[in-house]
């Protein structure tokens, strides 16, 4: 008999697949938005506003630039502001699963303005602003947690088990 999935896990899984969708080449991020109750309440993923053609498909501005550097040059929106601004009620908000990367610092404070209690994410972005993304969350009262299990999670079965590890930031 296959072992249950966790929420944590079924979340981040689902936010992975969203990822696929991103049309930016050097970075593909998939978020889920759930209420106390553990439902979906936003998705997204990152990608060029509606109607706008896709800036990878003509070349990068920021494909010289270290990851989490000049983030203002890119017309991509984040995937964690692409499942706030698809959500009918921010004030529902209670975690946030992010696959790809952990928010960057806009997205720490557009999620610190909704009521999440909890951010997982799949990764650590890596980037000198991380210290200030922990305590803003930390002062915020919201944890931040690095969940790592394998790559191919997606295709578990009766005789593949595994566990994830979870690292809690903050």
């Amino acid at each position: 008999m296959t072992e249950r999935v966790t929420r944590t896990e079924a979340f981040l899984l689902v936010a992975q697949q969203l990822s696929r969708l991103s049309s930016c080449h050097s970075r593909h991020v998939g978020c889920v938005l759930t209420d106390e109750h553990h439902r979906l309440i936003g998705l997204g993923y990152n990608g060029c506003p509606t109607k706008i053609e896709h800036a990878c498909d003509s070349g990068c501005v920021r494909e010289d630039c270290k990851p989490g550097e000049r983030l203002d040059l890119c017309l991509a929106i984040h995937a964690e502001a692409n499942a706030l601004m698809h959500c009918e009620d921010i004030k529902r908000v209670h975690a946030c699963y992010v696959w790809g990367a952990t928010p960057c610092w806009e997205c720490a404070k557009l999620l610190c303005n909704s009521s999440v209690k909890a951010v997982f994410s799949s990764s650590q972005y890596g980037s000198e602003a991380d210290a200030r993304i922990i305590s803003l969350f930390h002062q915020r009262c919201t944890s931040l947690n690095i969940v790592t299990f394998p790559a191919t999670v997606y295709e578990r079965s009766d005789e593949h088990s595994y566990s994830i590890t979870l690292k809690k930031l903050c």
